[in-house]
């Protein structure tokens, strides 16, 4: 019996290692339009309201971060990174600029500009914190990693400074993946720019679990 459910568990390995990516999408929220996740490999796009799943690829170096957005359909974009600034455009020589994501601190806490190459500027709000400690924002300010695990919301507003939807991030060790992304982006709205900003906030967490204690009982 016990060799049996050995050839079993043996046969689910090896059945699980040739699944497809989006065996290991997580349950997404129907509402949203944009969602990510954090794996060992990298920030994974589960979905974008125009083509569904994506693909997010290193294409540079430490000194010099880039990243390929591949979709299902259309061109490749290239994101990239440097100084708080993404430029994101089609890839290919002589491409046109597609736009940009520029990250600024506010009191410690990031928050972006996304300015399309054509049509309005968005905004972010910083991200609170929601639930238990509401109204606190994700930032530098963090005093060990327990304090940057939470459930945390940025709103989208256009240049007028009206609502036209939200991004939230869930950083946690107790959940499907240490950090889940998703949020209500409006069609206006180029959704590379959104990944570059996502990408960027990635890299903004990891730089402040890097500069905090990991043990929480300090």
């Amino acid at each position: 019996m016990t060799g049996s459910r050995g050839i079993w568990a043996l046969a689910l390995t090896i059945v699980a290692g040739c699944l497809p990516p989006w065996w290991h999408v997580p349950p997404l929220d129907p509402t949203v339009t944009f969602a990510a996740h954090r794996e060992s490999r990298g920030l994974v796009i589960d979905r974008l309201s125009s083509d569904g799943p994506a693909e997010l690829v290193a294409a540079g170096s430490p000194w010099d971060p880039a990243f390929r957005l591949e979709q299902p359909h259309g061109p490749a974009t290239i994101i990239s990174s440097r100084n708080g600034r993404a430029t994101v455009r089609t890839e290919g020589a002589g491409s046109p600029l597609l736009g940009q994501v520029d990250a600024e601190l506010d009191g410690g806490a990031i928050r972006f500009t996304l300015q399309p190459g054509a049509g309005e500027m968005v905004r972010t709000t910083v991200f609170h914190r929601l639930g238990r400690a509401q109204g606190e924002a994700l930032g530098r300010s963090a005093r060990s990693v327990l304090e940057v695990r939470g459930e945390y919301r940025a709103d989208l507003n256009d240049e007028s400074g009206a609502l036209i939807g939200w991004l939230r991030v869930r950083v946690g060790k107790y959940q499907a993946y240490p950090r889940i992304y998703d949020g209500v982006v409006p069609s206006s709205v180029d959704e590379a720019l959104v990944v570059a900003a996502t990408q960027m906030l990635e890299a903004e967490i990891d730089h402040i679990e890097a500069n905090v204690p990991s043990d929480v009982y300090l």
